[in-house]
């Protein structure tokens, strides 16, 4: 079952820009994939203080079926936000850290 963020996210991740470049290529990405990808977010309990790229990666998450938000945690840490990203079996972890959440 995937988790609904809370109202107050929704309008920064409506309004969120991914590069159409980017949904292209997960767009063919996903018609090959035979797996599915679990998604766990730590976000700020201010959205004000949510970095643009963690908004883009739930608007991804969102689109694309391969992608399951198993989880929602809300911080009152900056440092603390982050993305968890594991295949359906618990395997190959990768983790979006705070740092990279802010590059451009």
């Amino acid at each position: 079952m995937e988790v609904k963020f809370p109202k107050k996210y929704q309008k920064k991740i409506n309004s969120a820009y991914v590069n159409p470049g980017i949904v292209l290529l997960l767009e063919n990405f996903t018609k090959e994939v035979l797996f599915e990808f679990e998604v766990t977010i730590i976000i700020h309990s201010d959205p004000l203080k949510v970095p643009d790229n963690l908004y883009k990666l739930i608007k991804i998450c969102n689109s694309f079926s391969i992608f399951t938000i198993k989880n929602i945690e809300e911080t009152h840490y900056l440092e603390e936000q982050k993305v968890k990203i594991s295949s359906s079996q618990g395997e190959n972890v990768v983790e979006i850290n705070y740092e990279t959440l802010q590059k451009e």
